[in-house]
């Protein structure tokens, strides 16, 4: 018997239990919420009591929400769920007014977590006529395609006439991204505005593809084809089989001797690059390595190189870029891919091909094949808006530090313009002056007037190594430069960038130029010293880039094109690294 009356006591208990969990949980939070609701009635029709000229004529329907009440002092308590601090929704509860018969009807809609109003607070789905992002090309026509459907919950279908569109935002004549706006309103003025994203984007396969000849050469007017990777200007080539596009730089960067130029490219150059600028190269590229007796009837190319990120302008490249005067919008004075014989190289040099044994010293220009969906997002293409791919773009910002710089960025200095060519390890910046060095009546020559010896010698009078030392500093500040222990060689035999011979090292703030430094070589009229020589040659810079190795004339007399060492705690100032904007630095 006890234990049947234990057994209804606990039903009863349990019953009582779920009443009140029904209660607290469900019945007085819903109480609560339509005690809210007739409060923000009371509140609209006040509202517009005090404001009356708001209210709807004809068959307009007005919205008063809650923020404005609250904002406007017409709400006297909080509105906040039961149980909990967090308020109802400010921003989508409102009280609706519309006039039939002459009176005004108050609707009110509340948003308080999951207690909502059953009033139509919704607008009509909008669903568009293809995908909601469409890509074009720069100064492709954008054709609207507008709405497929529109349902309210309500009202039903809609007349998708009645779809305001605006698409005047978009300007296709400019890479970027633009809205079309859709829009409509149901019978009780809830509105729904779709967005459709219009990418207008430029790539280089693009813009070539749509100006080359039959054998796939670039011929867009000079003007357009210029491209920024990192700080190096490029020109377009041409576009190959596979949609990649070929592109050399604007000058030569360096001079190498044949048989280490692949080498030399795919290492020292192309490890110079930053990563956002090799993210567009393709890394697996073949190039022409033929060997050609006739340069000018020469036009396809049966053998290629390995697999490298860097090459050469082939003889079938240049052939191939020349209008019908033989004239070449191209880098015509460069190194080229293909050989004679395997003891000669070509030069290729305005419209002739100058032959030159495979160790000596040619001017380079590095060609490279950029991806077919690398996209344009500034500039162009004209020397002084030149093509940029997107991520390639940023300058450095005030207070950087310098290492962050690009390879071929520019820099004001000491009253001369400098490039960046290398970062070292021990965070020093590698430049090198855009020229010599000048004093107010114009470049300054240097000599080696020792008439018994032409070697490298810091310490001794009458040398060029002494003038480094001592001279030079008078014509360009060094406060910046550090001190670096740096090499001199002395070749043995052919000065060649895997040459051996006997090195000498001297502490100096200022360098001479090697050979194969990059951005060592110029297209000015500037003479000047390079750091390599023998027992009876040295090697200098003598007319529009090009190079000279030869035996000694102690009546020489050339410039002095400074490479320096830029301390790790040098920062930008200002300036973005370009050739017309140059970054100024400071040490702050």
């Amino acid at each position: 018997m006890k234990e049947k009356i234990s057994f209804k006591v606990k039903l009863i208990i349990g019953l009582i239990v779920v009443l009140l969990l029904v209660f607290f949980l469900f019945i007085k939070p819903f109480l609560n919420f339509r005690k809210l609701e007739k409060k923000l009635l009371d509140y609209g029709q006040r509202y517009y009591e005090v404001n009356n000229t708001k209210l709807p004529t004809g068959n307009r329907i007005v919205k008063v929400y809650l923020k404005e009440l609250y904002d406007k002092e017409f709400v006297d308590s909080d509105y906040k769920r039961i149980y909990t601090d967090s308020g109802c929704s400010l921003e989508n509860s409102f009280v609706r007014v519309n006039k039939k018969n002459n009176e005004y009807n108050y609707e009110t809609y509340l948003e308080c977590g999951r207690w909502k109003s059953k009033v139509d607070h919704s607008g009509p789905v909008i669903k568009l006529n293809g995908k909601e992002e469409i890509t074009l090309y720069r100064n492709e026509k954008y054709k609207e395609l507008g709405v497929a459907s529109v349902v309210d919950d309500t009202d039903g279908s809609l007349d998708i006439k009645k779809v305001e569109i605006d698409s005047s935002k978009v300007k296709t004549s400019k890479v970027g991204s633009y809205e079309v706006t859709y829009k409509i309103r149901d019978s009780y003025s809830n509105t729904s505005i779709v967005k459709r994203t219009i990418k207008v984007i430029e790539t280089l396969n693009h813009i070539v593809s749509s100006q080359t000849k039959a054998k796939n050469t670039y011929i867009g007017a000079q003007y357009n084809n210029y491209i920024m990777l990192d700080g190096i200007l490029f020109r377009i080539v041409g576009i190959n089989p596979d949609k990649t596009v070929k592109i050399v730089t604007d000058k030569s960067i360096s001079a190498i001797n044949y048989n280490d130029a692949f080498e030399y490219l795919n290492n020292k150059f192309y490890n110079s690059l930053s990563d956002s600028a090799k993210e567009y190269i393709v890394k697996n590229s073949k190039w022409c390595i033929d060997k050609v007796s006739d340069p000018k009837k020469y036009a396809k190319c049966s053998s290629y190189t390995k697999k490298y990120p860097i090459g050469l302008l082939s003889i079938i490249d240049i052939n191939n870029s020349m209008d019908n005067q033989g004239v070449t919008y191209l880098n015509s004075n460069t190194l080229v891919s293909n050989l004679k014989d395997s003891k000669t190289s070509y030069l290729s040099f305005n419209r002739e091909y100058i032959e030159n044994s495979i160790d000596d010293n040619i001017v380079i220009a590095p060609v490279l094949n950029i991806l077919e969906d690398a996209t344009i997002v500034s500039g162009n293409g004209s020397p002084t808006s030149p093509y940029r791919f997107k991520g390639n773009t940023k300058h450095l910002k005030p207070g950087s530090k310098l290492t962050e710089a690009k390879l071929g960025e520019y820099i004001t200095y000491s009253g001369y313009t400098w490039r960046v060519i290398g970062k070292e390890d021990d965070e020093t910046t590698k430049i090198i002056m855009d020229g010599v060095v000048q004093n107010e009546e114009g470049n300054i020559y240097f000599q080696f007037t020792d008439k018994n010896s032409i070697n490298f010698n810091a310490s001794k009078k009458n040398n060029i190594g002494y003038s480094l030392a001592n001279s030079v500093s008078k014509y360009t500040k060094t406060n910046y430069f550090v001190n670096k222990k740096i090499d001199y060689p002395k070749y043995s035999g052919n000065i060649t960038y895997k040459g051996k011979g006997k090195t000498n090292a001297y502490k100096l703030k200022i360098n001479l130029p090697s050979l194969y430094d990059l951005l060592s070589t110029s297209y000015s009229e500037d003479y000047y010293w390079y750091k390599e020589y023998t027992n009876d040659k040295y090697c200098y810079m003598y007319y529009l880039g090009n190079i000279k190795c030869a035996k000694r004339d102690s009546n020489d007399k050339f410039g002095i094109r400074v490479v320096a060492y830029l301390n790790k705690d040098v920062r930008v100032e200002s300036g973005k690294g370009l050739n017309n904007n140059q970054y100024t630095l400071s040490t702050k």
